[in-house]
């Protein structure tokens, strides 16, 4: 919709999206003025060994072994890494290889994320991430290919329409209902230039009745 003209037929000065929150409790709205949600790298990374029958199978050449590794020594990539007291985060959600319980695959793919909140803090995770990968492949003898698409940018909400967005909610819920949240993880899935549009990310609980907190 960006690319195809929406802003220059519907001009807007502001932009006030939502997202939902399970771990807020019902009735509770909140917005922070800047980092408001971390930059989100979706990440890919593809392991090829000889492989082999499961009765002759050593570590030389065994992606599953090496996944393995991969995926527990994820979380070091980001570590001591944080803003505003919120640790950046880097973990696998996907990993697959092989079809056969007696035989060695010869790929595995590990899929997962790594989300930062500043530039520097993403060059390191990620430089990190390429000097695992580069440990890993030596120490199984595999080949190690990573794949990481252009990253979600952090959310940076304009602190003008945060603070129009907050007055706005106080006088319908309350002041005391109106939070000023911490930096969170959740990058949405889409992007737009903060130059032409100011941004309000709010984030509304969304937590069934009987599991809110009094």
């Amino acid at each position: 919709m960006l690319a195809g003209g929406v802003l220059d037929t519907a001009p807007a000065d502001r932009m006030v999206s939502l997202h939902l929150a399970s771990l807020l409790a019902t009735g509770l709205v909140g917005a922070r003025a800047g980092i408001a949600m971390s930059q989100a790298q979706f990440l890919r990374i593809l392991l090829s060994g000889v492989g082999g029958h499961g009765s002759m199978a050593g570590a030389a050449g065994n992606v599953v072994l090496a996944v393995s590794a991969l995926s527990s020594a994820l979380p070091g990539i980001a570590a001591e890494l944080s803003y505003d007291d919120v640790s950046c985060a880097c973990s696998a959600g996907v990993i697959r290889a092989g079809a056969a319980a007696n035989v060695v695959p010869r790929h595995a793919i590990l899929e997962g994320t790594l989300r930062t909140f500043l530039p520097e803090q993403y060059d390191t995770a990620r430089d990190r991430l390429h000097d695992l990968c580069t440990q890993v492949a030596a120490d199984f003898d595999v080949n190690i290919e990573t794949d990481l698409p252009t990253p979600v940018p952090a959310v940076v909400n304009d602190p003008t329409a945060v603070a129009a967005w907050r007055t706005a909610a106080a006088a319908v819920l309350g002041g005391e209902r109106v939070l000023d949240l911490p930096p969170m993880h959740h990058a949405p899935d889409f992007t737009i230039d903060e130059e032409s549009l100011r941004i309000a990310m709010l984030t509304m609980a969304a937590t069934a009745l009987e599991l809110a907190t009094p």
